[in-house]
C-alpha cells in the first residue's frame, strides 16, 4: 500500500469543466422563478380558455 505524502493529491481541474459549471449558474434563478410561478401561469391559461 502506498501512503500519499503530499497534501494535494486531488486531480487537477480542467478549465473547460469550470467554464461549463459557471455558465449554468445564471440559469438557476430562471429555473427557480419558473418552478415558483408555474401554478399562476397554469391558472391563467385555464381561466382564459373558459367561455
Amino acid at each position: 500500500m502506498r501512503s500519499s505524502g503530499s497534501a494535494s493529491s486531488a486531480a487537477p481541474v480542467n478549465q473547460v469543466d469550470v467554464d461549463k459549471a459557471m455558465s449554468t449558474l445564471p440559469v438557476l434563478p430562471l429555473v427557480a422563478a419558473f418552478l415558483l410561478l408555474q401554478r399562476y401561469w397554469q391558472t391563467g391559461l385555464t381561466t382564459g380558455a373558459v367561455k
